[in-house]
């Protein structure tokens, strides 16, 4: 497997994972498939931004079936030369899965996950990258690579704050109420739900 896919805090043995808190998983494609691009049997602890694909004319309906929030394939960028302030679309993280994606809805980012390490089959596409690989636990921040091919860490409520996809608002409101896990954080003095959301 391309090292290029590992994250320097994770292993390919696993050692790391345990049942509730998978910070430290390694996701890999079955054999038997390959997903929108990445070889069966692929591994790895680096995701892509799902939101950066040019998804084949046969795929689309797939893709937006299981893409359904922010109008599917509608909200991609296509193509990364179209990308504009590309310092701010994330490309690659360190994820549970292959890819993940964020997303705002009627003015609200989607919720974060309730705790450490979250299952994000059990929740949204957000929940794949918000991991604190490389934070301490009073400013848990992750590491990103970006459309214009600059990387730095990022702290894990700042990403609430990127360009993930071509619909995405920016200036949409944070929970009014951060997890436990998250709440010592840093907020950046951004903007909170009202209390009645």
């Amino acid at each position: 497997m391309p090292d290029i896919l590992f994250c320097t805090a994770t292993a390919k043995d696993q050692s790391k994972n345990n049942s509730t808190d998978l910070t430290y998983r390694v996701w890999k494609v079955g054999s038997d498939k390959s997903l929108y691009g990445v070889a069966a049997g692929m591994m790895g602890s680096v995701g892509k931004n799902s939101k950066l694909t040019s998804v084949p004319a046969e795929y689309e309906s797939d893709y937006n079936r299981t893409h359904p929030t922010q109008d599917g394939i509608k909200s991609n960028f296509t193509r990364i030369d179209q990308v504009r302030q590309g310092n701010t679309v994330p490309l690659f993280f360190d994820c549970t899965t292959v890819d993940a994606s964020f997303f705002t809805s009627n003015g609200y980012v989607a919720d974060p996950p309730p705790y450490k390490g979250a299952d994000p089959s059990g929740g949204n596409a957000t929940w794949r990258a918000v991991i604190n690989r490389h934070g301490s636990n009073s400013d848990g921040a992750t590491v990103i690579v970006f459309v214009d091919g600059s990387a730095r860490k990022v702290y894990l409520k700042e990403m609430y704050k990127l360009k993930w996809n071509k619909l995405f608002d920016t200036n949409a409101n944070l929970p009014s109420k951060w997890p436990k896990w998250m709440s010592s954080f840093r907020d950046f003095g951004m903007t909170v739900r009202s209390a009645g959301k």
